[in-house]
Order: structure tokens, then sequence, then C-alpha cells
């Protein structure tokens, strides 16, 4: 008798994370990718080469589950603006000059930057993000807030964005409007 629910997938990675399946299951065992189950559906072996092949490139050393503020402002564009919102409510002029940032490079002060992972290598600060859905123009503000898309991390059914930070710059930042925001 067939199974309705046969995948094709072989019993033996059947019930394995996708973490599991790298080549890497120490740098992915924390991301959220990581924790679903390999269904070899969106999650499948094109996934897994490109984690490998990601890690393998950057010199990946680790799965940074908290990065320094520093980073935040430079990679995440939500945390950047939520925080200078914050500020704007008693306007300071660094919360100023970000929301001017914003506005003079043509970044929409909320695209969508879905599944958002950081990580560590000897020379960089890397995020990455998936979105399965993109607003008009998100394409265009991601590559404006200085990401480059990427080959598939996440899912065959979205698109990877990946944004370098050289670690030489330690607590400097590589845009003077960065620069000790909020101090």
């Amino acid at each position: 008798m067939e199974d309705a629910c046969d995948t094709n997938i072989p019993t033996s990675i059947q019930s394995k994370k996708n973490y599991e399946m790298t080549n890497y299951p120490s740098i992915f065992d924390n991301t959220y990718w990581g924790t679903y189950e390999f269904n070899g559906d969106n999650f499948n072996s094109e996934i897994i080469d490109n984690r490998n092949n990601f890690v393998e490139e950057f010199n990946i050393t680790k799965y940074a589950s908290e990065a320094p503020e520093y980073i935040y402002n430079q990679i995440n564009p939500q945390y950047l603006f939520d925080k200078a919102f914050k500020n704007y409510i008693h306007p300071n002029t660094k919360a100023l000059q970000v929301r001017k940032y914003f506005d003079d490079n043509n970044i929409k002060r909320k695209f969508h930057t879905d599944h958002i992972e950081y990580y560590q290598s000897n020379d960089f600060w890397i995020g990455i993000f998936s979105p399965y859905l993109m607003d008009e123009g998100d394409h265009e503000y991601a590559l404006n807030f200085g990401y480059q898309p990427y080959n598939k991390l996440y899912s065959t059914a979205t698109t990877t964005y990946i944004k370098k930070i050289p670690r030489c710059i330690k607590y400097k930042n590589t845009n003077k409007v960065f620069k000790n925001l909020w101090t």
C-alpha cells in the first residue's frame, strides 16, 4: 500500500533537521532555518549546498545570535529605523541624520528583511535575509542599504540578500552617519 504522504525522502534523513544536513551543523544549529525538518521541497539539497558554500566562501566561524549594536545599525534597517523613530519623538541630531540618510538614499524605512541572520568570519560580520514576499521597490531599497543578491540560503521560494561589514573597523562604522549614533 502506498503512503499518501510519501515525499521520496530516504528514511535515514526523514526526521533530520536542516542544520544536520549541512557540513557545518555547529554553525547552523541555532538558526531559524536550521531548526526546521529537512523536507526535500523548499529545504532541499540546493539550499544545503548553498549553505555549505556560504561557510566556505566567507570562512564563517559562527552564527551570531547577538551582534554589537554598530552591526545591527548597519545590517538591519528595521532596527536602525525603530531606534531613530523612538528618538524622533524627542528628535536629536543623530535621529534626524538617520531619517535623512534613508530619504537621501531612497531606502524605505521598513523594507522587508524576513529571516535575517548574522554571521561572523575572521574578516567580516555578515548579514543575510531571505524574504518570501517583497513589496514594490524592496529590491532597490536592499541594494541602496548595501545588500547584494546572493545564492538562495533559506528556501527555493525566496531571494537571499547579503551584506558584509569588515571586522577591522572594530567599533567604528563604514558610514559616518552610523558612527556613535546614540551618544
